[in-house]
């Protein structure tokens, strides 16, 4: 797997604390999917981070590119992300896949 994906990963440790904290209210909760979850936290604390050359994560630039319409597709119409070349059937404002946000959209 050689995509990066840009995550909120204090978001994901919220989701997960918070599943654990409803999940320790059910009596039947078992110790090994507790353990398995508290792994899942240390993961994502130990995870690389990208590094950020201005120094402030409020300045990260996320990448542009631009929907192009796909006229060969035997399917219908499809585009194309310019960025990472995925293949869409629907223009929305980033690009699943990349997350990159669509400034120009040819038609």
């Amino acid at each position: 797997m050689s995509e990066v994906r840009l995550i909120d990963a204090n978001a994901l440790e919220k989701a997960i604390e918070q599943y654990q904290i409803q999940w320790s209210r059910n009596r039947e909760y078992d110790i090994a999917q507790w353990d398995c979850c508290e792994s899942i936290l240390a993961i994502i604390d130990n995870a690389p981070t990208l590094p950020n050359p201005c120094g402030n994560p409020c300045n990260f630039k996320r990448p542009t590119g631009e929907w192009i319409m796909n006229k060969t597709s035997p399917r219908g119409r499809n585009y194309t992300c310019t960025h990472c070349k995925r293949i869409s059937r629907n223009k929305s404002e980033y690009c699943p896949k990349c997350g990159a946000r669509m400034e120009v959209e040819e038609e």
